[in-house]
């Protein structure tokens, strides 16, 4: 995934679920804006950024990604899938909101 596959035309989406949710971080508010963005007006309709790609795009560690991924998957707001070529891709879980 290359910085042209995530081009913003001057807004972000993220749900007021997470918005409000005082439990996750501000990085991963904005890694969940992204993921929404790839998952709804994206043109592959899925995420699949990696870690590398996040830590890039936000100046921060991996290990930081990786904390803010998975508690947006423990909250239940995205899930992650391996597909057949052991690509990650991640969706928003629209049962969460």
């Amino acid at each position: 995934m290359n910085e042209n596959d995530l081009d913003y035309k001057g807004f972000f989406y993220c749900e007021m679920k997470v918005k409000e949710d005082h439990d996750l971080t501000d990085i991963a508010k904005l890694i969940f804006s992204d993921i929404a963005y790839m998952h709804f007006l994206g043109k592959k309709r899925k995420c699949h950024a990696g870690n590398e790609f996040f830590a890039k795009r936000y100046n921060k560690n991996k290990g930081t990604i990786s904390k803010a991924i998975s508690s947006l998957v423990d909250k239940g707001y995205i899930e992650r899938y391996m597909d057949s070529y052991r690509y990650r891709l991640i969706y928003v879980n629209r049962t969460a909101f």
